[in-house]
C-alpha cells in the first residue's frame, strides 16, 4: 500500500500538478473538503442529477502514495473509466457533491481531512496518518446528459432482455437434454421455466413470500460438479440456511422454488441460468450462463 504505483505518462502530468499546487489555489466545499481544478476540459456544462459521468479516479495518501488507480484496472479487470450516474448528494463526503463541480475533460484534485473521515483512530487504515489529508484526483473522460443517459439505459435494458430470451431458449434445450439423459421422472415445470421434482412430501401449507424459511441444500452444475452445500462438510459451513422468501436475498430460482414446497419436503430443482446468476460467473465454481441443479430440504417455515 505504501509504495507508489507507477502511473501512465498522462496521469504523471496530473499527479505532478496536484503535488506542486497542493498548498494553494484550493476552494473549500462542505465538510472541509478542498478542491482545485487542475485542467479545464472542453465541456461547457457541469454535471447535474440524471447525467452519467465517466471518470478515472486516483486516491492517494498525504505522502502521495497511490491507494487506488482506475488507470491500472480494479480487481483484475481491464483498466477503464468508471461510469457514475449522478444523483442528489447525501452527505458532506458524498462524491456526488464533487462530481457536480466538473465538466467533460476536467481534471481536479480533492483533499479530504482524515480526522473528519476517521474520527475514531481505530477505524483509520494504518497507511493513512492522523491530522493529514487524503487526495482524490478525478479525470472526467465523458459526460452523458440525462436524456441521452436514459436512452442508453433503455437500450441496454432492451439488449439485456433480448440476450436473456436467447439464453432462456438455450437453457431449455440444455435442461430437456439433461432430463432425458438422466431418465428423470415426475418432473414438473413452472411458467417461468423452473423445473422441479418432489422427492419427499412434506406437511402443511407451502411456504409463502415474506416468510422466513430454514433450508438444507447442495448445489451442482449439470456435469455433476458440486459447487456449494450446507450439509456436506467439505464446504465448511454445515448449518441450516435461513432467508426471507420473495425479497431478493437469494437467486430468483430459489425465491420461486421454495414457494412450491411445504415443511419437511425435499426436492430437486433445476434452475435456468436466467433465474440464477445469468451471464455473471461466480468465481471459479460457477461459469457464466450455468444451469444449476439443487437438492433441497425445507426444514421449517417461520
Amino acid at each position: 500500500m505504501k509504495s507508489v504505483i507507477k502511473l501512465s505518462m498522462a496521469v504523471v502530468a496530473i499527479f505532478t500538478i496536484a503535488s506542486c499546487n497542493s498548498n494553494g489555489g484550493f476552494k473549500k466545499i462542505a465538510g472541509g473538503v478542498e478542491y482545485k481544478i487542475l485542467k479545464e476540459g472542453s465541456g461547457k456544462v457541469t454535471a447535474k442529477v440524471g447525467d452519467i459521468l465517466s471518470v478515472h479516479i486516483i486516491n492517494m495518501t498525504d505522502k502521495d502514495s497511490v491507494i487506488m488507480d482506475t488507470h491500472k484496472g480494479m480487481n483484475g479487470a481491464a483498466p477503464k473509466a468508471i461510469q457514475i450516474p449522478i444523483r442528489e448528494s447525501k452527505g458532506k463526503y458524498d462524491i456526488m457533491a464533487w462530481l457536480m463541480l466538473l465538466k467533460k475533460g476536467d481534471s481536479a484534485v480533492f483533499a479530504l481531512p482524515t480526522d473528519s473521515i476517521f474520527p475514531d483512530a481505530a477505524t483509520r487504515p494504518p497507511f493513512i496518518r492522523a491530522h493529514s489529508k487524503v487526495k482524490s484526483i478525478l479525470v472526467v473522460t465523458d459526460l452523458i446528459n440525462a436524456a441521452d443517459a436514459q436512452k442508453k439505459q433503455q437500450e441496454a435494458q432492451q439488449q439485456q432482455m433480448e440476450l436473456a430470451k436467447i439464453q432462456a431458449a438455450k437453457d431449455e434445450v440444455t435442461i430437456q437434454n439433461y432430463i432425458k439423459e438422466k431418465g428423470l421422472k415426475n418432473v414438473q415445470k413452472t411458467e417461468s421455466g423452473l423445473y422441479y421434482i418432489i422427492t419427499q412430501k412434506g406437511s402443511g401449507p407451502n411456504a409463502e413470500k415474506g416468510k422466513k424459511v430454514n433450508v438444507n441444500y447442495t448445489g451442482y452444475l449439470l456435469d455433476g460438479k458440486m459447487f456449494d452445500s450446507n450439509v456436506d462438510p467439505s464446504k465448511h459451513h454445515v448449518e441450516p440456511f435461513k432467508f426471507k422468501l420473495g425479497e431478493g436475498q437469494v437467486i430468483r430460482g430459489w425465491d420461486e422454488a421454495f414457494t412450491l414446497l411445504n415443511k419437511g419436503a425435499k426436492a430437486k430443482i433445476i434452475i435456468p441460468s436466467t433465474m440464477a446468476y445469468g451471464p455473471q460467473a461466480m468465481g471459479d465454481d460457477i461459469p457464466a450462463n450455468s444451469v444449476l441443479l439443487f437438492e433441497v430440504e425445507l426444514k421449517g417455515i417461520e
